[in-house]
């Protein structure tokens, strides 16, 4: 019975470094929203939401490489869900309605 696949052993490095990318990435377009007044709610909630769905497959890929140590699959789940959790209630009110006309951000 096969387990899965896995990350190959060298492939650790190149995850660190391509995660260092994506956060100073992430870092930049935020300092450069705000330098050219880019910034906006929608742009504030979507910067968090796509820092969740990174973490999420962080997450994941570290819980699936370590598939033998099943510690690891209940704090991983555990993670994901505080994270989304603390997302959710956290933005809960960035959407509101106008008591004259449609939702707006």
């Amino acid at each position: 019975m096969s387990r899965g696949r896995r990350l190959r052993p060298g492939a650790a490095p190149a995850v660190v470094v391509l995660f260092t990318i994506a956060h100073a990435l992430d870092a930049l377009d935020g300092a450069l929203a705000r330098h050219f007044g880019q910034c906006s709610k929608f742009g504030e909630v979507f910067d968090v939401f796509i820092d969740n769905v990174g973490r999420t497959l962080t997450w994941v890929v570290a819980v699936h490489s370590s598939a033998r140590a099943p510690l690891a699959g209940v704090l991983g789940v555990l993670a994901i869900a505080l994270e989304w959790t603390t997302f959710v209630c956290s933005h809960a009110g960035t959407m509101r309605t106008q008591p004259s006309g449609p939702a707006v951000w």
